[in-house]
């Protein structure tokens, strides 16, 4: 039987909780007067010693000047956000497997973007594959990066007359020259 961590804990809540109320400078018995709740039930939320009822996380949200969602999954929801998050939800509920893949690597890129600009923030770790030993593990982001897509030179195409040009003809978006004699294929 495999393991599995918990995807959401009430001390969590509690945490995020703890850190609004001192960051606002609160008292437990401050923010359990500004949300009509009493300093004990402040201080099992915040221990995650309880399941607090919605009602009482509005209370005290309100209380924090913040939104319930902001307590439970520790950001605020904004237009963009939700967006994004709606966007995501499609694609994995599709059970597309090559959507999810590139999904999974837009994902891993701006992780990779994210630790080599120092930025100071939380990424929840990867599940990575085990690598042979002796073989380096690189996954799709590193790829980009250090083998990045080639430039295009010039060629001849970029040499070719114009459409007004007898000579030439134009199928689609590109223009070809028009060869002298027929050709055969062997």
């Amino acid at each position: 039987m495999e393991y599995r961590k918990a995807d959401f804990s009430w001390s969590e809540v509690g945490d995020r909780i703890r850190q609004r109320r001192t960051a606002r400078g609160l008292s437990q018995q401050a923010l359990a007067a500004a949300a009509g709740l009493t300093q004990n039930a402040i201080f099992r939320i915040e221990a995650g010693e309880s399941n607090p009822q919605i009602t009482s996380l509005q209370q005290v949200a309100r209380g924090l000047g913040c939104s319930v969602r902001e307590l439970i999954c520790g950001m605020p929801a904004t237009p963009e956000l939700n967006d994004r998050l709606n966007r995501a939800r499609a694609i994995l509920e599709s059970g597309d497997g090559d959507a999810i893949g590139i999904l999974d690597h837009g994902i891993e890129a701006a992780e990779v973007l994210l630790k080599r600009s120092d930025r100071k923030r939380s990424i929840a770790p990867v599940t990575r594959k085990l690598v042979p030993k002796g073989e380096k593990q690189r996954g799709a982001a590193d790829e980009l990066i250090l083998n990045p897509p080639i430039k295009r030179g010039r060629s001849e195409a970029d040499d070719m007359p114009s459409l007004s040009d007898p000579k030439s003809m134009r199928i689609g978006e590109k223009t070809f020259r028009r060869s002298k004699g027929k050709h055969e294929t062997r």
